[in-house]
């Protein structure tokens, strides 16, 4: 079973890159992992089975964070000798 002080450590790191985040939708993913780790810590109070349910919960924060970084990817633009422009518009 993971300790409450590693649990709380990782709501303070959350805590921080929330602060550090320019983008509103990278915040709300960092709040969301701060939430549903405070959820984990007050159903600790009430049962013995977090654990499961603690690690279900940072498997999901953990995909969403991978989705967003693989989204940020900085992208290669195609360069085309016939092409007029960078928009699908422009013939």
């Amino acid at each position: 079973m993971i300790s409450v002080d590693t649990i709380i450590n990782e709501i303070e790191k959350h805590t921080r890159i929330a602060k550090g985040a320019k983008d509103n939708q990278q915040k709300r993913e960092h709040i969301v992992a701060i939430r549903a780790l405070c959820d984990v810590l007050l159903a600790e109070q009430n049962s013995n089975t977090v654990t499961f349910q603690k690690n279900e919960e940072l498997d999901n924060v953990q995909s969403i964070q991978m989705k967003n970084n693989i989204a940020s990817l900085p992208s290669n633009k195609l360069k085309e000798e016939d092409a007029n422009g960078e928009s699908l518009f422009d013939f």
